[in-house]
């Protein structure tokens, strides 16, 4: 028989200690219990953790009920968190604000077209006033010789050295013999068939052009349209042996090829081309009447030169 010995609680008054096999059976029941948790602890644990659940699916909603109901917010809070980019300006076409530039400065009467080839883009002002074509006219007699050359209407030996002469020079005798030869209203007739009507060389204002015909016949040329490709060939060849150069190529980079023809009469300075840049190809017409013709020339190659840096830098 083991030995009870005697504990005291805070009464005072001893008590027995459990026997091992009370102690054993004691302990079995307790561990029974938490292992085996009754169905209503089960049930009461399911629906703390459903309210739980429930308190947090309100709370979202309220906040984003605050949200939607405070645009403030948004715009205010979320400056912080995203950065507002700002849509850049336009900038302005460089080609037209130079040529816009040009005519409310310019002392007289002035039109302007210019044409990048290779987009199609064109620039312009007053394109369609007529002015006293001075020498331009005789890109039409050019054009006119060519046509009757390929019609065999002319032998082009018999014509080679005053055409040359016309257009390199501008060689007034060389022009009016050609273009008695072939007769002015003929040329001016062949123009009206070719769509460049308002090239005129038999109306009583007559020569006269329009700086949008010039700039269409230039184009012709320089897309082999005009009267043949070989024609178109040639004519490029004799403007680009232009030896009046103090106007269009006058500030261009000698490596750059310009076609032009030069126009001067009184007050009349006029210059229009071809010009082949290193990344541009393009028209470029001046037309103008002047009161101020020391300068004129001057301006025409300052300008030459702004509209080439722009459109090689585009």
């Amino acid at each position: 028989m083991p030995q009870i010995k005697k504990i005291y609680v805070k009464s005072g008054k001893p008590v027995a200690p459990l026997t091992r096999h009370a102690e054993m059976t004691v302990l079995g029941r307790v561990k029974k219990l938490l292992l085996q948790p009754s169905k209503k602890l089960i049930a009461a644990l399911l629906v703390l953790a459903l309210l739980v659940i429930a308190a947090n699916i309100v709370s979202v909603i309220t906040k984003k009920d605050q949200t939607d109901n405070t645009p403030d917010n948004f715009y205010s809070g979320a400056q912080n968190l995203i950065e507002e980019k700002e849509t850049p300006l336009p900038q302005p076409d460089p080609v037209e604000k130079l040529i816009a530039d040009t005519a409310p400065n310019f002392s007289g009467e002035v039109a302007i077209y210019i044409k990048d080839l290779k987009t199609g883009k064109s620039w312009e002002i007053n394109s369609d006033q007529k002015f006293p074509s001075a020498s331009i006219y005789k890109l039409a007699v050019m054009w006119a010789v060519y046509d009757a050359i390929e019609k065999n209407q002319l032998k082009k030996d018999s014509v080679a050295e005053a055409l040359r002469l016309m257009i390199t020079i501008s060689d007034n005798d060389s022009a009016i013999l050609l273009a008695e030869k072939l007769g002015w209203s003929s040329i001016d007739k062949l123009m009206e068939e070719e769509g460049l009507g308002q090239i005129d060389l038999a109306g009583p204002d007559s020569p006269s052009a329009t700086a949008r015909s010039v700039g269409d016949l230039l184009e012709r040329i320089y897309r082999g349209s005009a009267v043949s490709q070989q024609a178109s060939g040639e004519m490029k060849t004799l403007l680009f042996a232009q030896q009046i150069n103090d106007r269009i190529p006058k500030y261009l980079p000698e490596d750059i090829k310009v076609g032009h023809k030069t126009g001067e009469l009184d007050s009349l300075r006029h210059d229009v081309g071809i010009i082949l840049g290193k990344k541009s190809d393009y028209i470029f017409v001046f037309l103008s009447n002047t009161t101020s013709t020391e300068n004129t020339s001057e301006q025409i190659a300052l300008l030459s030169k702004e509209v080439f840096d722009a459109l090689e830098n585009q």
